[in-house]
């Protein structure tokens, strides 16, 4: 699959001022919290939300905060299903394989290793605290943690 057939939104919206409401392609979508950032797969949004304490009104912290801190959203995008959630997300980022070189590895077994198990796959990297979490887009399935200083 190339890297177009993947990110594949056209237009995007902010419909209210709190930006809990988008519209991405004529489609909208609303979340809870203040939305931060989104990554579009072909069939998936993830979105990143989370509250803004200096802006954001109280009743919507409060929330958050009873609530779990849940902060990552995959949303199924033909029928806006959630599939997962995260809790506690600080960052997100498209880590896509196709993207990479022999040069961002320590030796070329490793970056044929990973080549094998992750290419044409939806993967993210999450950071929460001082980790960064390599998730499965599909699923929420961490494949690995390792401490980001």
């Amino acid at each position: 699959m190339n890297l177009l057939n993947r990110l594949v939104m056209i237009s995007i919206k902010f419909e209210n001022k709190h930006n809990t409401q988008v519209r991405i392609d004529d489609i909208l979508f609303e979340l809870p919290y203040r939305i931060e950032s989104i990554i579009e797969f072909l069939d998936i949004i993830i979105f990143h939300s989370s509250p803004n304490c200096s802006i954001d009104p109280n009743y919507m912290i409060d929330d958050y905060k009873k609530n779990g801190q849940i902060s990552l959203y995959a949303i199924r995008k033909k029928d806006k299903k959630i599939l997962w959630t995260m809790k506690e997300v600080d960052a997100m980022f498209a880590e896509i394989p196709e993207k990479k070189g022999e040069e961002d590895f320590i030796s070329k077994e490793h970056y044929l290793n990973y080549m094998s198990k992750f290419r044409n796959k939806k993967l993210l990297s999450v950071y929460i605290g001082e980790f960064r979490k390599l998730i499965d887009a599909n699923n929420g399935n961490i494949i690995s943690t390792m401490e980001s200083r």
